[in-house]
């Protein structure tokens, strides 16, 4: 019995490190891609799938990159990734974009920044995608997905203007505005796996 539970120590043992490495590669990875191209950004996520549910879940779920949802509307709609969590019965569609992304401009009204075209056009995507995927299927969990749209950097939004506190409260009014949709930015994936790197050790 000593020797089964030591064997089992030294395998969890094992999966920690192993774990803890992929993390740390697939963080240093990223920091790599996320300002070339959304392309490039797709690819390191395909290579770290082993991880990727844990780190923007939470949890575990099979994943599928560039699924198709067809014959909804004008041609194929294609997330960048689909994620099932068969156990619970969630679907989660994922679109990435750049880390130079930027979510808004300037001041607009008191405590009110503009936000910008294209954080805007990307979030009404994922609207898109989410509609289509309940609309081409009849399974129930798959007539209720939410949505992650990776984008931007909360660094990058600072300016002398505009503070770290007015962008997150921006932010968050934009988040509670679309609760179907969670909004990561690369900055709170990273903060994610050093969560996770600390809660391993």
């Amino acid at each position: 019995v000593i020797n089964t539970i030591n064997n089992l120590e030294d395998l969890n043992l094992g999966r920690t490190i192993i774990l803890n490495k992929t993390l740390t590669s697939f963080k240093n990875a990223i920091r790599h891609v996320m300002n070339k191209s959304e392309h490039e950004i797709s690819k390191v996520f395909k290579e770290y799938k082993e991880v990727l549910p844990l780190v923007l879940l939470g949890y575990d779920a099979t994943l599928e990159f560039e699924y198709k949802i067809e014959e909804v509307g004008d041609g194929t709609t294609k997330p960048d990734i689909f994620l099932l969590d068969e156990q619970n019965e969630r679907v989660t569609l994922v679109e990435l974009k750049r880390a130079d992304a930027i979510m808004f401009g300037a001041k607009y009204r008191v405590d009110t920044l503009r936000v910008k075209t294209e954080f805007s056009n990307a979030i009404h995507q994922t609207n898109i995608q989410r509609t289509k995927l309940s609309q081409s299927n009849d399974n129930y969990h798959y007539n209720i997905p939410k949505s992650i749209l990776v984008y931007g950097n909360i660094e990058n939004e600072i300016t002398d203007e505009v503070d770290i506190d007015l962008v997150k409260k921006n932010l968050n009014i934009l988040r509670y505005n679309n609760k179907d949709l969670i909004i990561m930015t690369y900055n709170e994936i990273f903060e994610r796996i050093d969560l996770i790197l600390k809660d391993e050790k």
